[in-house]
């Protein structure tokens, strides 16, 4: 990813940033802001970068058949985001295993900084001719546990692990 201005607020997220963009008018529902449906597929489409960051990229995918499925989800939205509104996206590896990745994308608003979605992931690493999770490779699973390391200097953005509840 080429390297971004970033304002202030944001800077020290700078490690963690996998993509941005701007809302689009196709994005826009009859509210006059962006649809439920788009904050995900703004989050996936700039997840690309993250999946570049651990060489697991597109590159890894031609060689190897293999990629990531999402096998879990769960979004929380924070602030609204209208048309025009550019955003940058952050992935933190929140925890992995020999075969699954935990990670957590943010969503912010670029202009006041606001966190305005979140998403939690489960990722199987998929071989995509057999249709089932299998292992990473060694050096795969040993960039993982470096990236690991180097995320653990954040907290995540929300707590992970979520559910959907009405509190009483």
């Amino acid at each position: 990813m080429t390297e971004m201005r970033l304002p202030a607020g944001l800077e020290l997220l700078r490690p963690l940033i996998s993509g941005s963009g701007r809302v689009e008018p196709a994005w826009i529902d009859h509210h006059n802001h962006m649809n439920v449906g788009y904050y995900g597929v703004a989050i996936d489409a700039c997840l690309h970068g993250f999946t570049d960051v651990v060489d697991m990229g597109k590159a890894y995918r031609d060689t190897t058949n293999c990629g990531f499925f999402v096998l879990e989800s769960h979004q929380t939205f924070k602030s609204e985001m209208r048309l025009g509104d550019e955003f940058v996206i952050t992935c933190q590896l929140l925890d992995y295993s020999p075969k699954l990745m935990h990670i957590m994308a943010a969503m912010y608003r670029l202009g006041d900084d606001a966190l305005a979605a979140t998403a939690e992931y489960l990722w199987g690493h998929v071989d995509r001719e057999r249709r089932r999770v299998v292992p990473f490779p060694a050096d795969r699973l040993q960039a993982l546990a470096g990236l690991h390391e180097s995320h653990q200097a954040f907290a995540p953005v929300i707590s992970a692990g979520l559910s959907i509840g009405i509190k009483r």
